[in-house]
Order: structure tokens, then C-alpha cells, then sequence
């Protein structure tokens, strides 16, 4: 979180949910009606603070490290599955050209040790690791961002360091929405599409709040 400190809190939260964002859909779009709507952003002034932690390519707007890691686990994947077909390719034998006179009994199998396989690489800041526990299913229906806040206000109160391992045991322990306990189906692609174009055609029907403060 040290790259937010600077920040105001209403720009971080916008901040996560365009990381959560981007590492569903690739890349967020370059608009700052899109960023004040999605990061749930009432002052301009935040679009300003928010792009600063963005670069332009030419699919949107892209967080860098994020992209690090999503290209971390890409590669650790490729090369989990290059080492997988690399064993099986080891351990084939051809098949016999006839079949014996006696069929011997198989042999037993010898034990091979355990191999511990190397983790996915963690998040490399805080703000990230907060978007991927915001996405986590695990957590469905728990607002993160307000949590972390309650979190650190208790900690700061009690004068306790905000760990990631404190902080996930204060996200086992929080209260669900009576909704959030129902089991509702996964909406289809076309769904959620429909549900956004219904969302921007009430957005933009709406009189433009910030109208007064442009010039």
C-alpha cells in the first residue's frame, strides 16, 4: 500500500475495483466517465490521481504490475505443464512385439518421494493483494475495502500491526449479507453485457452531477 499514500481514500477504492476490473476483462477502458462509474468515483479530481497508476496501451488503460503477475502465472503454468509431459515421455515403454509365453505377476511399484510444487507468486503490494481477495469467491458478499478499513481502525485503536495474516483472519470472522448466504446461479456472459448496457443507458439518462464544475 505504500504506492497509495499519497492518495485519497475515494481514489484507492477506485483504485482496487479498476484492478479488479483489468484482471477480468484485460484492460480498462480509457474514459474518465467509465473510471468515475466503475471505481464508484463522486469527484473528479480522483480520475486525475487514479490514471497516474494506469499507462495507455492501445486495448486501454493497463496497471503494469499487475500484469506481472498475471504473466508470472502464465509462466509458471507453461512450465508446469512442459515438466508434466516431460515425465510422461520419460517413464513410456514400447509395447512388446508378441506376448510371452507366461504372464509374469506385475511388479510392485516403488514409492517416489514427495515434490513440494513451488506456489503461484503472491501479489507483489498490498493493493493488489486486496484486489485479488476482493475477487476471491471465498469472500462473495463482503464489501473488502470497507472491512480493510475497519480492520486497520481497530488495529491503529489498539495499537496492533495490520498484518495480511490478521487481516484474512478479520475476513473469516466478518458477517455476510443475509443475501450473500443464498446460492445464485453464475449470470451467462450475455447477462452481465445486458445488465451493463442497462446500467450506462440509466447512467446516461441521468443529469450530469458535475456539470456546474466544468468550464
Amino acid at each position: 500500500m505504500m504506492g497509495t499514500l499519497g492518495m485519497s481514500a475515494e481514489a484507492v477504492g477506485a483504485y482496487i475495483r479498476l484492478l479488479c476490473y483489468q484482471w477480468d476483462n484485460g484492460a480498462v477502458p480509457d474514459s474518465d466517465d467509465f473510471i468515475m462509474r466503475c471505481g464508484g468515483i463522486a469527484n473528479p479530481h480522483a480520475v486525475a490521481e487514479v490514471r497516474l497508476k494506469f499507462g495507455k496501451t492501445t486495448e486501454g488503460l493497463k496497471n503494469s504490475r499487475l500484469e506481472d503477475v498475471r504473466a508470472k502465472q502464465a509462466d509458471y503454468r507453461q512450465k508446469q505443464a512442459i515438466n508434466g509431459a516431460k515425465r510422461w515421455v520419460g517413464n513410456a515403454k514400447p509395447m512388446p512385439s508378441h506376448m510371452p509365453n507366461a504372464c509374469s505377476p506385475s511388479p510392485t511399484p516403488s514409492p517416489t518421494p514427495n515434490k513440494t510444487l513451488g506456489a503461484v507468486a503472491p501479489p507483489t503490494s498490498d493493493t493488489e493483494w486486496l484486489s485479488m481477495l476482493a475477487i476471491n469467491t471465498a469472500y462473495f458478499g463482503i464489501d473488502v475495502k470497507r472491512e480493510y478499513a475497519k480492520a486497520g481502525s481497530w488495529c491503529e485503536a489498539n495499537k496492533k500491526q495490520l498484518t495480511r495474516r490478521r487481516f484474512v483472519n478479520w475476513l473469516n470472522r466478518a458477517e455476510r449479507p443475509m443475501s450473500a448466504d443464498l446460492v445464485k446461479p453464475k449470470p451467462t456472459q450475455a447477462e452481465i453485457d445486458a445488465e451493463q448496457a442497462r446500467l450506462m443507458a440509466m447512467v446516461k439518462a441521468q443529469p450530469d452531477p458535475f456539470a456546474k464544475f466544468k468550464t
